[in-house]
């Protein structure tokens, strides 16, 4: 998420999930601390500062980390020129990447710009990373300026770029202001929206499409799923979720609270940031406040006030740095109701056959099962199952939900399979769902898939099990 507002105007931030979080929660935090130990050379010896944190679906975070470098007058901060980014995985080792090819990233975006910087980072998938930023043939020359974009790998190379078009420049003057706007798919891999020269919104939808959100200038009420927010007082961005939701975010400079739900199966989340002071509080679906409480508020944070959700619903929250190191408040935000996590990174899935993590599924069997919280029927996505060989993924088979052989019973999906598919003993399987490949019954709104390499399990050596342990009732 963008950095927020830098001044000390007491702003008040609004964060309606529009779903349930997953992964299952506790009620406790921890702190992360790096100390910047770098070969390159220090430019400035300032302290480093995080910028940004961004992440990937299966919750490893991507931090921009930048030393300021100088001042234009009062207001304006320079950075040293290097793009460093800082992989923290899930297993809490850092992967640091500098970029510092001053022949593609030039200086004109080191510096920030109406409190925006231009460059922005976006994790796709795997070990990709997507950068975008300003290039100019002639840094003096606003008119020459365009906005561009490269993706590189976890080693810093360069993998593609790509030049989106002219920069924004505002109507009828030659004034630059970074104004690019990118979201990414929600499969990373289907690529991302770019828009440069108007102001929008934009939700990645779970049938690979895109919710474009933009405000009528002759009408500035909504009555959509946020009702009487005048939009005039506001400005309005989307974070997407992972878990069939977004989230909503928006600056009350009245320090009005407007807390109306918009979902019957989400949740609501309010901070206040005052200085560098950071508060939140919790509320459910039914926009009750949430009987839990995190005891250590109010939170010291960064300059920025910097904070992420993570898919394993973790929020991140950048602190104050010291000399050489920075630092991160994680804390374990609670399990929302109505669903417990069954360790899918979906929510909505109760349970599978054979389960996640199983090693005992009879050979050649013909039949698997899913089974979901509420009911659904089939939609139009692909069911792929993978064998996994010398670490290599292998296709056994790939099913569309529309010519599938299954049966639903309410919350039960059954699906036929080929009896060759799980023919190795002691082999190593996963499943991959689609988004959309089935849809909630009454809404027919598209339901949320299953990443690969969640639901896995192996086949037995010799003689398996049945599936007369699966508990299909409902």
């Amino acid at each position: 998420m963008k950095a927020l507002s830098y001044d000390l105007v007491p702003t008040v931030i609004t964060i309606i999930l529009l779903a349930i979080l997953p992964i299952g929660y506790t009620k406790e935090y921890s702190t992360f601390s790096y100390t910047e130990t770098s070969i390159q050379d220090n430019l400035t010896n300032t302290q480093p500062r995080v910028w940004d944190i961004k992440h990937y679906q299966d919750s490893t975070a991507v931090l921009r980390i930048s030393r300021d470098n100088y001042f234009i007058g009062n207001t304006t901060r320079c950075f040293e020129q290097k793009l460093m980014l800082r992989v923290i995985q899930t297993n809490g080792s850092v992967i640091p990447i500098n970029f510092d090819v001053i022949e593609e990233i030039q200086d004109i975006n080191y510096c920030l710009v109406n409190d925006k910087s231009p460059i922005n980072i976006y994790p796709l998938f795997d070990q990709y990373i997507l950068i975008t930023y300003i290039h100019a043939s002639n840094t003096s020359d606003n008119t020459t300026f365009t906005d561009q974009g490269m993706i590189i790998d976890w080693d810093g190379y360069i993998i593609s770029k790509i030049e989106f078009g002219p920069s924004y420049l505002l109507p009828g003057t030659n004034i630059w202001i970074p104004n690019d706007y990118l979201t990414v798919n929600i499969d990373p891999w289907m690529g991302f929206l770019h828009f440069t020269n108007f102001q929008v919104s934009v939700l990645p939808t779970l049938n690979f499409g895109y919710a474009i959100i933009y405000t009528n200038t002759t009408n500035r009420n909504t009555t959509g799923a946020v009702e009487n927010l005048d939009f005039t007082n506001f400005q309005v961005s989307v974070l997407p979720t992972l878990n069939n939701g977004y989230a909503i975010i928006y600056t009350n400079n009245t320090n009005r609270n407007t807390t109306d739900p918009a979902s019957k199966s989400g949740g609501l989340l309010l901070s206040l940031n005052s200085n560098v002071n950071f508060t939140f509080h919790l509320y459910d679906e039914d926009n009750e406040p949430s009987s839990w409480k995190f005891l250590q508020q109010p939170i010291i944070s960064n300059l920025a006030s910097l904070y992420d959700i993570l898919p394993n619903n973790t929020m991140l929250i950048a602190r104050n740095e010291t000399t050489t190191t920075w630092n991160l408040f994680a804390i374990n935000l609670p399990q929302l109701e109505p669903f417990n996590d069954s360790g899918y990174g979906n929510l909505h899935v109760n349970s599978t056959c054979p389960s996640k993590g199983s090693n005992s599924l009879l050979l050649k069997s013909e039949i698997i099962y899913i089974k979901y919280q509420e009911n659904v029927s089939l939609s139009d996505g692909y069911l792929t199952i993978y064998q996994i060989i010398n670490q290599n993924n292998v296709l056994r088979q790939r099913i569309n939900s529309k010519t599938c052989q299954c049966n639903i019973s309410c919350i039960v999906v059954k699906i036929n399979i080929f009896p060759c598919t799980f023919n190795y003993p002691g082999g190593k399987y996963f499943i991959q769902i689609d988004n959309n490949f089935v849809k909630n019954f009454e809404y027919g709104e598209p339901q949320l898939g299953i990443q690969p390499n969640i639901w896995m399990f192996e086949t037995d050596l010799y003689h398996g099990i049945t599936f007369n342990n699966f508990k299909i009732a409902y």
